[in-house]
């Protein structure tokens, strides 16, 4: 007869497992228009927490980076490493 730790064990692990692959399932590939060579894309990280009642906002650096041109796409290319 299982214990009473190894049955809690157990529903614990079907539950992770399961949340698992309800996460798994609900995952959607991203679709998103080009974005044209040399375009600037600004972005800029926030976090909000509370103490007791109060609230903060803190936001990080703004971080800017440039779209670069995609290479050609190569084919039957080999790269030699030296």
């Amino acid at each position: 007869m299982a214990t009473k730790r190894g049955m809690n064990h157990a529903r614990i692990s079907f539950a992770i497992s399961a949340l698992a692959l309800a996460q798994a399932l609900s995952v959607q590939a991203a679709h998103a228009a080009g974005v044209t060579a040399g375009t600037l894309i600004q972005n800029t990280a926030s976090a909000t927490y509370g103490t007791g009642p109060a609230t903060t906002t803190i936001s990080s650096n703004t971080v800017t980076i440039k779209v670069d041109e995609a290479a050609p796409k190569m084919t039957g290319q080999f790269l030699t490493l030296m």
